[in-house]
């Protein structure tokens, strides 16, 4: 696969993935002559063309268009497979998912696209380690983000507030740098054990809610300190 687009009706680019090196300029003058291309054709027409030395294999999800651009000697029918099981991935992670997902999350349908697509060929077809692997980096990243706006909750030494829970692991876990998305599957330190956790949606839930403490514990300890401030003023 040399590249994929997804647009919509209007023309509107939702997101674009390269796998051979080209200019800017060559991106954007393939975009809009495809992106008119497509268009163009008509609901009943063959989903594969020839277009240049390449061959277009695209399908419309309601208001989407998934777009591929394969070699001469690829099967289109593989591409469009391809194309299929990435929308059931996007579908799974996002229940029900539409095209304000992919605008407001286009940072995860890439992870997702990452985790299934490397340089143009499947590295992995199996929708539940997929899924697993984009989990755990969520989990991850979150966990993390959490560490950096009050490190003091992550850090098991700290005494300073008393009665607030600390989870001993999480230090370690937020200590655990990940720079690629699958150094993510295999964390060295896992906190909880995904065999024991509910799907994406509960535990999205569930996250949102520790932040919500955490979140109070800052403000109340930053009122608390502010307090003592004045006072010794």
């Amino acid at each position: 696969m040399q590249f994929m687009l997804l647009f919509s009706r209007q023309g509107k680019l939702r997101l674009q993935k390269w796998y051979v090196p080209l200019s800017d300029k060559e991106k954007k003058k393939i975009t809009r002559e495809l992106v008119q291309t497509v268009l163009a054709r008509k609901p009943k027409m063959c989903s594969f063309l020839e277009w240049r030395d390449l061959k277009i294999v695209y399908k419309r999800y309601a208001s989407l268009y998934f777009c591929c651009a394969i070699e001469d000697q690829d099967n289109e029918l593989i591409t469009l497979e391809i194309i299929h099981r990435y929308v059931e991935l996007l579908d799974k992670y996002f229940g029900s998912v539409c095209e304000l997902d992919i605008i407001f999350n286009f940072e995860k349908a890439y992870f997702i696209l990452d985790e299934f697509l490397l340089g143009g060929e499947v590295q992995e077809t199996s929708k539940k380690n997929v899924l697993k692997a984009i989990e755990q980096a969520d989990l991850l990243q979150e966990f993390s983000s959490v560490a950096q706006s009050c490190p003091t909750l992550c850090d098991p030494m700290n005494r300073s507030t008393p009665g607030l829970p600390v989870h001993h692991q999480l230090l370690e876990f937020t200590q655990t740098h990940v720079h690629r998305v699958g150094d993510a599957i295999q964390p060295p330190h896992p906190v909880v054990p995904f065999s024991s956790c509910p799907q994406s949606l509960g535990l999205r839930k569930r996250l949102f809610l520790g932040w919500r403490k955490v979140e109070c514990a800052c403000i109340l300890r930053k009122r608390a300190n502010a307090e003592s401030n004045e006072k010794q003023e």
